[in-house]
């Protein structure tokens, strides 16, 4: 530990210096809190010719913004559910290394998303 020390006092950046001391520290690069709004549609629901998809949207602009055909089976509990899944897959790719991404509030109209992942005192009160 003492040679990684010394090393890292060679480096000019702070930020680096710091890296190769103690690590990456995930939370160092966070963001405000980002509400975003979701939700799923199907047309056709509970026949043969049924077609799913799921959006979020983060914002005007936001690359994070997302509409997509839900996999699988093709009904609406499972195109609101995967609009959720969506925005928990954004969370945590983001544009810049150890940048993470904290969720405000999670918009959507689907009870029954809400209820079949939620228990009381779990966040729920932001959905």
């Amino acid at each position: 530990m003492l040679t990684v020390a010394l090393e890292s006092t060679r480096d000019q950046d702070t930020e680096t210096r710091m890296i190769k001391l103690y690590g990456v520290s995930t939370m160092r690069h966070t963001t405000h809190p980002m509400d975003v709004y979701v939700d799923g549609a199907c047309l056709n629901n509970g026949r043969k010719n049924a077609r799913a998809g799921s959006g979020a949207y983060w914002g005007p602009g936001c690359a994070r913004n997302v509409s997509v055909r839900v996999p699988g089976a093709q009904t609406n509990n499972r195109a609101e559910v995967f609009a959720v899944l969506c925005v928990l897959r954004n969370e945590v790719t983001t544009e810049a290394p150890a940048r993470i991404l904290r969720l405000g509030i999670c918009y959507g109209e689907s009870d029954h998303t809400r209820t079949s992942k939620c228990r009381k005192g779990l966040g729920c009160d932001k959905w």
